[in-house]
């Protein structure tokens, strides 16, 4: 059986399937995200794990991207011009600047925010079917 943290990261991984198929990787901007593809993080985890399962914090890449982008300042840049341009300049703004808090999640947070995210899964994926 799955524990919290492993239930939040796949149903994170399965809304952006949805929600960034056919868009370009986050971080260089080309290509088309496929199934392969992996979740990248704007605040590294390693950084904040507030943000780890933030939607406004994630999006699709290529993975060859999400390895190098710490040692290429232009491909960072890159994927932070895109996430503004997807996600607006104010919400990702407002995710850098609450970045430092440091934010423990109770089991309790962790319950409702699963509950959160299965109806945004069950939303994508209406819309998904909708579009075929």
């Amino acid at each position: 059986m799955k524990n919290l943290n492993e239930t939040l990261t796949d149903l994170v991984r399965k809304i952006l399937h949805y929600r960034d198929a056919g868009k370009p990787c986050i971080i260089c901007g080309k290509g088309e995200m496929g199934k392969y593809d992996v979740v990248c993080h704007n605040i590294k985890q390693s950084k904040s794990t507030q943000f780890k399962w933030h939607l406004h914090n994630v999006a699709l890449g290529h993975s060859k991207c999400n390895s190098i982008e710490e040692a290429d300042p232009l491909l960072s840049l890159s994927h932070n011009l895109n996430m503004i341009e997807r996600f607006g300049a104010d919400e990702i703004i407002s995710i850098y600047e609450q970045r430092n808090n440091t934010v423990k999640f109770a089991k309790s947070d962790k319950e409702s925010l699963i509950k959160e995210l299965r109806v945004t899964l069950l939303c994508h994926e209406a819309i998904f079917k909708n579009l075929k």
